[in-house]
């Protein structure tokens, strides 16, 4: 079983990273993206169920997209496993649900700045939830100290200058709860995956996620008003995100343990930085901020140094 892993492009070196470079661009990119949605189809700040109606036929059609390419893959059944209806339960209910409803109701009260560096902050529950949850990895001081840098970036981007506004439960701290949701959502992921597809897997907990995430926000009044081709565009740009990103992930996941992989996750927070200041025209002019990046890349990658053999 490990040969035939160490075998897959995934598992190299090369493929790690660009499979991740490629993952963490696309997300990154979400978080300018989705609030350029939110104008497009008239949603705004506290229209709740507008929010979970958005996203969850955003998810909900990238479930669909991911099942239609495995159509195109021999050997690969469009079916999870007998008996893995209950992962892709719980999976569709951690990975979709319960991770995106805090993002989106929290994403429209953050700056997409604010928001990436927060988000960032999922790689630490991964390896939390595995090490202290499922005993997946070995918890050691090194990655410890990982997380209170981590931590403290976190903490940084609350302070003064453009990212002014103290700590809220509806903005920031949904925001976290999206982090640890994702953390979670990722573990759950590699043990589920080594008895299916993670493919398949990703593809059906977020066909079944979304369309009960878009129920719910119909049924409690929610409504779309897309502005034209372009919002359009921009709401298949957004599907393509989740399909894309989290097919690649899911694969990454299987392959490598998952320290190796969410190390990779310091990346969203630099793209989303660097895409809502191109795309939302904000701005870094506080010390906060880099600080705050320097101190979240310098956790993750404490986390994941090896020590040299002497």
């Amino acid at each position: 079983m490990q040969t035939n892993s160490k075998r897959r492009f995934s598992a190299t070196p090369q493929g790690v990273t660009l499979m991740a470079l490629c993952a963490t661009g696309l997300w990154g990119s979400a978080y300018p993206v989705v609030k350029l949605g939110y104008a497009a189809f008239g949603v705004v700040s506290g229209q709740t169920f507008s929010q979970m109606l958005f996203g969850g036929l955003r998810f909900a059609i990238a479930g669909a997209m991911i099942l239609f390419s495995r159509l195109f893959v021999p050997a690969k059944t469009l079916l999870p496993r007998r008996g893995n209806w209950g992962a892709v339960c719980r999976l569709g209910l951690v990975y979709t649900i319960l991770q995106y409803v805090p993002y989106f109701i929290s994403i429209s009260r953050l700056p997409g700045m604010k928001s990436a560096v927060i988000g960032a902050s999922s790689g630490f529950f991964a390896i939390l939830f595995g090490c202290l949850v499922f005993g997946s990895e070995k918890l050691t001081a090194r990655k410890l100290a990982g997380c209170a840098l981590g931590f403290a970036g976190v903490v940084t981007v609350n302070l003064g200058g453009s990212f002014a506004g103290g700590f809220r439960w509806d903005a920031e701290g949904l925001m976290l709860v999206k982090a640890m949701m994702s953390g979670l959502g990722a573990v759950l992921v590699r043990r589920y995956s080594k008895r299916d597809d993670p493919v398949t897997l990703c593809g059906w907990q977020f066909l079944l996620g979304g369309a009960a995430m878009a129920l719910a926000g119909a049924l409690g009044g929610g409504r779309l008003a897309p502005e034209g081709m372009r919002a359009w565009l921009i709401f298949g740009y957004l599907c393509f995100i989740s399909a894309g990103g989290y097919g690649l992930w899911s694969v990454l996941l299987r392959d490598n343990p998952v320290s190796r992989v969410v190390v990779w996750q310091f990346m969203t927070p630099v793209f989303g930085t660097v895409l809502s200041m191109l795309l939302l025209h904000e701005r870094a002019l506080s010390w906060t901020f880099p600080a705050a990046l320097a101190l979240v890349c310098c956790g993750i990658l404490t986390v994941n140094i090896r020590r040299e053999a002497k």
